[in-house]
């Protein structure tokens, strides 16, 4: 008889840590790009004032290329490459950098989510190839 979860030490299945890195920035990227979509369609319908400046150009274009490369994190970390590891330690690191480079405060929220960010890609590490 075959029990339906398998509780033995050693398995091949993915840890629940690397589970949840990879929902958490698939999740980030979805409602990144569904709050993208949102302000375009708020464009479109003229609710939104828009002039095309070089400002609100790149802002959607860094905002469209920031939704794609967190779905694409997320799906790395989810089939356990290290690639994906080395680009959630940039998005979590990104603030950081702004912050320090522009010379302004950074919040305690960029703070602690970097620092358990950081914890959280150290311990699943080795379950990553």
């Amino acid at each position: 008889m075959t029990s339906k979860f398998n509780f033995a030490p050693v398995s091949s299945s993915q840890s629940s840590l690397l589970r949840f890195a990879s929902a958490y920035f698939l999740l980030n990227g979805i409602v990144y790009g569904l709050l993208l979509a949102v302000l375009l369609l708020g464009y479109v319908l003229r609710r939104e004032p828009f002039a095309p400046t070089i400002l609100n150009v790149s802002g959607i274009l860094i905002g469209a290329m920031t939704a794609v490369g967190l779905v694409w994190t997320g799906s790395l970390l989810g089939r356990g490459s290290r690639l994906g590891a080395f680009l959630a330690l940039g998005f979590l690191l990104l603030p950081v950098a702004f912050a320090v480079l522009s010379i302004q405060p950074i919040g305690g929220i960029e703070i602690v989510a970097a620092v358990l960010g950081v914890i959280v890609l150290s311990i699943i590490w080795r379950d990553l190839k």
